[in-house]
């Protein structure tokens, strides 16, 4: 889950300030990693443009990839947030 960690900190005139450090699990960083990757790879191979040549020609496969990024995504925000309001 993503984790914040608050830090009392104080500057160099005295003032308080609050750090916030963010700390990421081991698989949040490794669904982030293989979507990074792989975009990476379809950007090197397809090039530039791709992607509005993608939802002109097939609309229905864009929005199905659509939905599976909000279905990645989804994991990754909400369970942390939920966690965090426990």
């Amino acid at each position: 889950a993503l984790l914040a960690r608050l830090q009392l900190s104080y500057h160099e005139s005295g003032e308080q300030y609050i750090r916030v450090m963010i700390e990421f699990e081991g698989h949040e960083v490794a669904v982030l990693g293989t979507v990074t990757g792989f975009l990476g790879v379809t950007n090197a191979t397809l090039g530039k443009g791709w992607v509005k040549s993608f939802i002109h020609r097939q609309p229905v496969a864009a929005f199905s990839v659509m939905l599976c990024g909000i279905g990645v995504i989804l994991p990754l925000t909400v369970v942390p947030i939920l966690r965090a309001l426990k």
